[in-house]
């Protein structure tokens, strides 16, 4: 009953006290209200004009990234994520081919860790040999062209001379062996033209086909170096040669891989 009585006795206190800060307030406060958003700024549309303010005092972000280094960070961090990935795919596939009886090879798993790099790296699959000869390789010198001055060169290697004897096979003439007997011509003249002759040194052999590739490089690269681009394309006389030189130094590249 005593704290009963000092409760009731209390009250009046209280409510005169209600009733004075009612009298210097503008609202009614309630439990857990501010004034301040929830990162302490009393006006937000303010707070958030003095942050876009501040960042127009900033350099944008397109000037402090250089593309350039960033695009080479990017696809090296692709490659250091996905590289393990894809010789290990290579390697289960090449587990699988030889539990169904084929004979995967390391060169089988260096070439189509290559080929799934490539397409990694550029999102579509690298391009064939055939693309590859369409785009880089000209045409073969064509002999059936009336000149004024012949076309001469001398060859150290007459065995693999283009000459209008021995010319380079297109591609109609490959398909036409192919149909009619097989492809046995163009094998038989790819053993005659770039293999090991018999009866001679291997070393020997070897020896002079690196020469032969050395001889005909150089030739190679002084043309591109004298004659530029534009006027190789242009001035059909350079262009003849520069037919003939590619053409040429591709036999001797064969001869080296076979001999090899």
């Amino acid at each position: 009953m005593r704290r009963l009585a000092a409760v009731l006795g209390q009250l009046p206190l209280t409510c005169s006290l209600h009733g004075s800060w009612g009298a210097f307030s503008t609202g009614v406060d309630k439990p857990g209200s501010s004034t301040e958003d929830a990162l302490g700024a009393e006006d937000p549309f303010k707070a958030i004009g003095d942050v876009l303010k501040g960042n127009e005092t900033h350099a944008p972000l397109h000037e402090e990234i250089d593309p350039t280094a960033s695009a080479v960070n990017r696809r090296r961090n692709r490659r250091k994520r996905t590289v393990d990935t894809i010789l290990g795919d290579v390697l289960h596939d090449a587990l699988r081919l030889r539990d169904m009886g084929h004979k995967p090879t390391a060169d089988f798993v260096y070439k189509r860790t290559q080929e799934r790099m490539y397409e990694e790296e550029y999102g579509h699959k690298p391009p064939s040999a055939k693309d590859n000869a369409a785009k880089y390789v000209p045409f073969p010198p064509d002999f059936g062209l009336h000149r004024l001055i012949p076309q001469e060169f001398d060859d150290p290697w007459p065995r693999r001379a283009i000459t209008p004897e021995n010319p380079v096979w297109s591609r109609a003439q490959v398909e036409e062996d192919r149909a009619t007997t097989g492809g046995a011509k163009l094998r038989e003249w790819e053993a005659a033209s770039f293999g090991p002759r018999e009866g001679f040194d291997v070393v020997g052999e070897l020896t002079d086909a690196m020469d032969e590739l050395a001889y005909w490089e150089e030739n190679f690269v002084r043309f591109i170096r004298e004659a530029p681009l534009p006027q190789r394309r242009t001035l059909p006389l350079l262009h003849e040669h520069y037919r003939f030189l590619t053409h040429r130094l591709i036999r001797a590249e064969r001869h080296y891989i076979a001999t090899r």
